[in-house]
């Protein structure tokens, strides 16, 4: 939203406005006693032996005993070819070398000071990894996990500047080719004629047959 707005003015407006109907609508919710009841379960269900999840491709709530899936976690982490162990949380230390690096590009001029505040790490946390089911596969418990793992960089010690990074280098990538999510995708396919289809099924038939 913010890079569709007009300025800087504009923006900080329509997040107030945004601010500002989220405190309405919290202020202003009632639940009934269907919600209460509803509220009651979740959390009973949090409490109990089960845990709730998203599933990996589809949207939908996957119901799983938590045992299961902390065993199913366990053995993902325990993998070898994926992870490695090591003797000492790198954290703090990795923290403390890119503070150093930012401190040095602020001095020479290559950083300003609103950048170095947001990219500057403090009390940084390891990447926190979890599963998701993954129900468009088979599921087989006993040749392969079911569920696939998912890293979360949030809170790291080089989360705030990889976003820093990102904002720099998405201008810079051609979106020629590239669409942002799958209603796009949709919505650029039902502007394609007949004639465009034969010709990209044409494209792909002579590029096989070059390759071939």
């Amino acid at each position: 939203m913010k890079a569709k707005t007009k300025d800087e003015e504009s923006y900080h407006h329509l997040k107030n406005e945004r601010i500002h109907l989220a405190q309405c609508y919290v202020s202003s919710y009632r639940p009934t006693p269907a919600d209460l009841k509803n509220h009651h379960i979740l959390k009973n269900i949090r409490n109990n032996k089960i845990i709730v999840l998203r599933s990996d491709k589809f949207n939908g709530v996957v119901i799983m005993d938590r045992i299961i899936y902390k065993i199913f976690c366990l053995n993902i982490i325990n993998d070898q070819n994926r992870f490695k162990l090591l003797s000492d949380d790198p954290t703090l230390f990795r923290e403390a070398k890119l503070q150093r690096l930012l401190r040095k590009l602020r001095k020479q001029g290559s950083l300003d000071d609103k950048t170095y505040q947001h990219a500057l790490p403090r009390g940084s946390q390891p990447d926190r990894v979890y599963s998701l089911p993954k129900l468009h596969k088979q599921r087989d418990l006993n040749s392969s996990s079911p569920l696939r793992p998912i890293v979360s960089s949030v809170n790291t010690y080089n989360y705030n500047l990889a976003k820093y990074l990102c904002s720099l280098l998405n201008p810079l990538i051609p979106d020629d080719y590239i669409t942002k999510d799958s209603f796009s995708f949709v919505y650029q396919l039902s502007k394609l004629t007949a004639m465009d289809v034969s010709l990209y099924l044409l494209m792909l038939k002579a590029s096989s047959l070059i390759f071939l």
